[in-house]
């Protein structure tokens, strides 16, 4: 006797037996030896045993899915196509898993009190796809003073503090006063952001002053502005005023206890 996709087949020699004939001590052995072997390779419907290689099932419908549980027989998994299985939920469709993406049918609720995160990698899986969120991150950058020109600043108290969905930067900054000025020159700068600008010409990141404080202006100026180009990972600090061009802020108006707080928008 040999079991084989779920059928026993009776092949022992001297089977089926006779009606009115002895039956011998080896066929019957034979026999029983033969049930034993096919019996050890069934798995219990009980759970007190384990498959020791992989197992097919049905491949079922949305509607009668393959695997089911108890009496439920239209919530379960079942076979989309090659690489491709759903489960369904009443008989219809709640999840599509694919080797390209698990796509979800209805509202992800994650409004639990044990529940409410979605992790992201560290470092971004950027997609093209505009209706795709591929990152999120909330941390700290560090401000220093800087120039276009030459000379450094040491010594700066500054604190910083961002959050990215997407490709949108929004944060804030204190930037204190500093240790010593070596050497400074060309416009006033603050750097440090804590990602890239965006390369398109267009998109300008916007820089809002809260407070500043022994910042001098040029003659005639009245506002203190700062702005993010692109490509750019500091802010250039501006001077405005009324009927008063927009112009770069020259070093000279920083001292070594300037303030300025302010937060920052744009796009990576």
């Amino acid at each position: 006797m040999s079991f084989s996709g779920g059928t026993f087949s009776i092949n022992t020699t001297g089977q089926p037996v006779v009606d009115g004939t002895t039956i011998s001590t080896s066929v019957f052995n034979a026999l029983t030896a033969d049930l034993a072997t096919g019996l050890s390779t069934c798995m219990l419907k009980d759970g007190t045993q384990t498959a020791t290689a992989g197992i097919g099932f049905y491949a079922g419908t949305v509607s009668l899915p393959g695997i089911y549980f108890g009496t439920d027989t239209a919530t379960g998994f079942y076979r989309i196509g090659l690489n491709n299985t759903g489960f369904s939920i009443n008989g219809t469709k709640l999840l599509d898993l694919s080797s390209a993406n698990m796509a979800l049918t209805g509202l992800m609720d994650i409004s639990a009190a044990t529940s409410g995160q979605i992790k992201f990698p560290g470092t971004q899986n950027a997609s093209a796809n505009v209706n795709t969120l591929d990152d999120y991150e909330e941390g700290t950058w560090t401000p220093a003073w800087g120039g276009t020109g030459s000379g450094a600043v040491a010594g700066t108290t500054a604190v910083g503090w961002y959050t990215k969905i997407g490709n949108v930067v929004q944060g804030g900054f204190i930037i204190d006063s500093c240790a010593s000025v070596a050497g400074f020159t060309g416009d006033l700068l603050i750097t440090g952001l804590p990602f890239t600008a965006t390369s398109t010409g267009s998109h300008y990141g916007a820089v809002a002053m809260g407070n500043y404080a022994n910042v001098t202006l040029s003659a005639s100026y009245t506002q203190l502005m700062g702005v993010i180009v692109p490509s750019a990972t500091h802010i250039s600090l501006y001077q405005g005023g009324s009927a008063q061009a927009q112009d770069p802020l020259p070093v000279g108006g920083f001292a070594i206890n300037s303030l300025v707080i302010g937060t920052i928008a744009y796009h990576t």
